[in-house]
């Protein structure tokens, strides 16, 4: 999609009414969609149904007429259904919104529901530190030639929402979906119904307005303006695929081997059982996508779920894919991110490292936490207690990223032992520290001291996972010295070893 494809702004409103300068404007970008949509021949409502021209919607949405501010409209030149929009459109409509930033106070962007959540999700991440209101909405029945229709309320309200200033209303600078009587985060957003009213819901993210009689904004749920000033990232590499697992696909190696196997993805949204769990059995299923992810490409795990998260290592079934490096998608939804992953991709200044770090972070409130693992040990060690000490321990400094992420919360901080196992006959204690002095003892009646955990004899290797938010609220450093410390609970019994020690900070705005 080129320039071509997209007119001029004119002007919608009363030429006449004053303009007291460029910044009280709401530019409308129309692409299309059923809110402009009738049947081909309008004589026979059984033909096939068509978009329709920005200035018959305009003609038929009365309150456009008699709105009291300036509004102005930009029309893709052919408007579309909204089951062929896709990238090279939102890449037009992102650079509309960057060309004409300056001049509006907000933008709503007019589009049918089908795909109105993928477009909302890629435009999220295009338009990044966004400081105005981009508000996208449409209609479940068509303005044009139905009597009773949800079109001119979203639409009038939608307007009201990007014109805060008239509307006295605080100002919501992200990307959202207006739709019936809500407004909710564009890349939090789900259709639920293809035919209802409310179409559209947030599950994991409670809704940044509401509008009854009157218009509310809730303060509490809308992300800061960004002062770093507003670009985009326009690039999407759309090698990428998202694929469902259910049973019965593991039993099929051509399917999934294709899927993951291809020279030509380079990303791999997987959809998988409840809280982020896949089939374990018959191991060539896991094998293809430990290939994967060795290949280079990224995988994310999301849960099926419409509400809920995945808790990868929460169950054997799901620690298996954390500890090949697939990455936890958390409460992210399916198409939130699957375009975040073409956005990631797409930015050439990013390395491969730097990539699969963005996919772990909350770029634009699309998911709870951004997460940053540090590896403490990337070699294996082994700490014995056999030979008759009472404990022996093992401490390593480390620089923790995201400490410096300012102004977020640690809401988890998870210490894993990676490929770890117990030998000997009976339990060893284990206990971490947080910072522990080079001569102290180490008690747990030390402020540093982050917890311990009883492991049984296991010669098997298992990931050991411990949360140790609470002392990492008060003791994490941006340098920090983490400790591990071993006794036996059986006298002179018990070995720990691990492949791999490592810290993730969860972290929420």
């Amino acid at each position: 999609m080129d320039s071509n494809d997209i007119v001029s702004p004119t002007l919608i409103t009363d030429s006449r009414k004053e303009i007291k300068n460029n910044d009280d404007r709401v530019l409308v970008v129309y692409s299309g969609g059923t809110i402009g949509s009738a049947p081909r021949d309008l004589a026979d409502p059984e033909s096939p149904e068509v978009v329709f021209p920005w200035e018959d919607l305009q003609e038929a949405v009365s309150g456009l007429q008699i709105m009291p501010f300036p509004v102005d409209a930009i029309s893709f030149r052919e408007p579309l259904d909204s089951a062929n929009v896709g990238p090279k459109h939102w890449k037009a409509i992102a650079e509309v919104v960057q060309q004409f930033h300056d001049a509006y106070t907000g933008f709503v962007i007019v589009h049918g529901t089908d795909t109105m959540v993928y477009t909302a999700s890629a435009l999220s991440f295009i338009l990044q530190d966004l400081d105005k209101p981009v508000v996208i909405t449409g209609s479940q029945i068509p303005a044009l030639y139905k009597v009773r229709n949800d079109a001119e309320q979203n639409l009038i309200t939608a307007l009201l929402i990007a014109q805060h200033k008239y509307s006295k209303l605080q100002s919501v600078p992200e990307v959202s979906i207006f739709f019936r009587d809500r407004l909710i985060r564009g890349n939090r957003s789900k259709k639920l119904n293809a035919s209802g009213y409310t179409a559209f819901d947030s599950l994991n993210y409670p809704p940044l307005g509401t509008a009854g009689d009157l218009i509310a904004i809730d303060r509490s749920a809308v992300r800061e303006p960004s002062k770093a000033g507003f670009k985009i990232q326009p690039e999407l590499d759309t090698n990428v695929v998202m694929f469902d697992v259910f049973p019965g696909l593991q039993e099929n190696p051509e399917l999934y081997t294709a899927l993951l196997g291809s020279d030509h993805i380079k990303g791999v949204v997987l959809k998988t059982y409840g809280a982020g769990n896949v089939p374990t059995q018959p191991i060539e299923f896991l094998e293809a996508i430990e290939d994967a992810v060795k290949a280079g490409k990224i995988v994310i795990n999301v849960t099926q779920c419409v509400q809920g998260d995945v808790k990868q290592g929460l169950y054997d079934t799901s620690a298996v894919l954390q500890d090949m490096g697939v990455i936890s998608g958390q409460d992210i939804t399916p198409e939130a991110a699957l375009c975040k992953l073409m956005n990631v991709l797409g930015d050439g200044d990013l390395s491969s490292t730097a990539r699969k770090s963005r996919m772990s972070r909350s770029l634009a409130g699309e998911q709870n936490y951004s997460m940053y693992t540090t590896v403490i040990d990337s070699e294996n060690h082994l700490i014995d207690t056999r030979k008759g000490e009472e404990g022996r321990y093992r401490s390593a400094a480390v620089v923790i990223n995201g400490f410096s992420d300012g102004g977020k919360t640690i809401e988890k901080c998870l210490i894993r032992f990676v490929g770890a196992s117990v030998s000997g006959a009976g339990k060893v204690l284990i206990k971490i520290f947080l910072n522990l002095a080079a001569k102290a003892q180490p008690s747990e009646s030390l402020t540093v001291f982050a917890g311990q955990y009883v492991k049984s004899s296991e010669e098997s290797e298992q990931t050991f996972t411990f949360d140790i938010a609470q002392t990492a609220r008060q003791e994490l450093k941006a340098e920090s010295t983490v400790t591990v410390y071993v006794e036996p609970c059986r006298e002179g019994q018990g070995e720990l070893s691990w492949r791999r020690l490592e810290l993730t900070l969860f972290l929420s705005e």
